[in-house]
């Protein structure tokens, strides 16, 4: 007898014809380090991360990121603009939204920065909105959560392209 279950996933990754007593190799998944690289797109960003730090007078804790420059084209005046939200209920509330200088202020096509925000207490949603530069804006739409509901109402109310956990470092 035929297992439907394996017909519906070789179908869905699009392997074509069942050949039974046939290994499949299915496609792994990494779940480590986030990234965002859109087709066309001429950003990456990585490691985002809440780092626990006693020493700063502004806060207790930064979002430390990294952005990599895919472009062909030198970026200067690199801005990450990024919103902070909190729940209230079924719904993401906007606490505040600002901009982030990334360091260096000059990026070489290939070169990477680093990006951050102090905070006085953890943020429950934060949502990196896009970069700016002064070739323009590249819309990013990337969610960061600290818990799965909270994920999963940045990927129905924000409308996110991704959504990842948020990783607190002490």
């Amino acid at each position: 007898m035929l297992n439907y279950s394996r017909i519906f996933l070789i179908s869905a990754l699009g392997l074509g014809t069942f050949f039974p007593n046939q290994a499949i190799s299915v496609p792994h998944i990494v779940t480590g380090s986030p990234l965002l690289l859109a087709q066309n797109q001429p950003f990456q960003i990585s490691g985002i991360q809440i780092v626990k730090n006693e020493t700063l007078t502004a806060g207790s804790y930064t979002v430390e990121g990294r952005l990599i420059n895919y472009s062909s084209d030198v970026m200067r005046s690199l801005q990450v603009v990024y919103r902070l939200y909190r729940q209230e209920g079924d719904t993401l509330v906007e606490v505040e939204s600002h901009e982030a200088t990334v360091i260096p202020g000059e990026l070489q096509p290939g070169e990477t920065g680093k990006f951050g925000w102090a905070f006085s207490e953890v943020p429950q949603v934060f949502f990196i909105e896009a970069i700016v530069s002064e070739n323009g804006t590249t819309e990013v739409n990337q969610c960061y959560a600290d818990g799965l509901a909270r994920r999963e109402m940045c990927r129905l109310q924000l409308n996110s392209q991704a959504v990842y956990p948020l990783t607190i470092k002490h």
